[in-house]
């Protein structure tokens, strides 16, 4: 077994996998308590007892590490608003409008159920993803299934038919700002508990539907 293991490099292999995924790991937790700018490769390797060259073995600089992060994130996000049985399959008007508000929650969802990863895609400064193919790739698949959603309300004649990008910009900028608020403990004016916040929710998504009606 030895042997084999030896001639096809497969324990090398699995520790190295196993590695890499303990430094995305770290570096996750690294963030959320230290701050994506205070992040460094070396700050990781001594968090995990490893020699301070390891990590450069994975990622040639901290960008690097930040992007994959970053598309991991987006693929995360993506997984929380595609709906392949709503896109692929024929459903009524009530459907769609009624998916509409609930994509609108997911993405407060994905906000609060992964803060760190929406902090660094959406707050934090990141390369421009154009830059990186992978990295634009996975942020335009996320976008996407927002843009698509609403294209299809506009199709079906439910949303007014005006310029595409501004009807997602006036769905996505309020879905952030909410999710924003909420992640950095902003809200606390308005004094909600945690039923009353998802009512406030459902009505401010429920009125950018009525908003974006024809």
């Amino acid at each position: 077994m030895q042997k084999l293991l030896k001639k096809f490099n497969l324990k090398e292999k699995s520790n190295k996998v196993n590695l890499r995924e303990r430094i995305l790991e770290c570096a996750l937790h690294y963030i959320e308590d230290e701050g994506v700018e205070n992040i460094s490769l070396r700050h990781i390797a001594r968090k995990l007892g490893i020699s301070h060259s390891a990590p450069y073995r994975h990622f040639t600089t901290k960008d690097y590490l930040i992007l994959e992060l970053a598309n991991i994130g987006y693929k995360i996000f993506a997984e929380y608003l595609h709906d392949k049985e709503m896109q692929e399959n024929e459903v009524s008007n009530m459907e769609l409008e009624a998916c509409f508000v609930v994509n609108g929650k997911k993405y407060i969802d994905f906000a609060l159920q992964h803060p760190t990863y929406y902090k660094l895609m959406f707050i934090s400064p990141l390369p421009n993803p154009q830059d990186h193919p992978e990295l634009y790739t996975n942020a335009m698949g996320a976008f996407d299934c927002f843009k698509v959603h609403i294209q299809r309300l506009q199709d079906r004649g439910i949303f007014r038919k005006k310029n595409l990008s501004a009807a997602v910009l006036l769905a996505w900028s309020n879905v952030h700002g909410l999710a924003s608020l909420i992640l950095t403990d902003k809200l606390y004016p308005l004094n909600l508990d945690e039923k009353a916040l998802t009512d406030t929710i459902d009505e401010n998504l429920q009125d950018i539907l009525n908003i974006l009606k024809a």
